[in-house]
């Protein structure tokens, strides 16, 4: 019996193994290649009529996340997002999701709470080149890109990647 668990126990580990390995080989695949790697300077109205500024850089890491309300996969991503803004500095950019209202409102209805802007133009997810929903990007607090990710990642895995920065940039 012990043997079987044993045996049942290396299964799982190497299938998990396996899932994270093609999960980051996708995201890597995926990724935007940006040729410009400094975060822009910004200064934008959002959906709840608050202003966000980065036209001075704020000493500290930022993500940048990009999101629809009809993607299935960001609604496993949102709340991760939510979560992470409570301690971190995040903007989101919700894109072909409605107007501010209905982007306000899906934030209310989920209990969302990181600060979104409306990318009605696609102005934001041009500059960005995202193809594919939802994509993650990290700068450092010099305004960096430090990682992309595309799809979804875990709150640790981006805790993880925001301490590093913090320790080693």
């Amino acid at each position: 019996m012990q043997n079987k668990l044993k045996s049942w126990l290396k299964e799982i580990l190497s299938f998990v193994l396996i899932a994270i390995l093609v999960a980051n080989i996708s995201s890597w695949v995926r990724s935007p290649s940006l040729k410009q790697k400094d975060l822009p300077q910004f200064n934008l109205e959002l959906v709840d009529q608050t202003i966000f500024d980065h036209s001075t850089r704020a000493k500290e890491s930022i993500v940048l996340y990009f999101w629809g309300s009809w993607c299935s996969v960001c609604s496993f991503q949102s709340p991760v997002i939510s979560t992470l803004s409570k301690s971190n500095r995040v903007l989101s950019f919700a894109v072909n999701s409605g107007n501010n209202q209905q982007i306000k409102a899906y934030l209310e209805q989920n209990d969302y709470k990181f600060p979104s802007f409306n990318d009605v133009h696609h102005q934001w997810s041009k500059t960005f080149k995202v193809s594919a929903y939802p994509t993650l990007f990290i700068f450092d607090k010099d305004g960096k890109l430090r990682f992309t990710e595309v799809g979804y990642t875990s709150l640790w895995g981006l805790k993880l990647r925001l301490l590093w920065l913090e320790l080693w940039s």
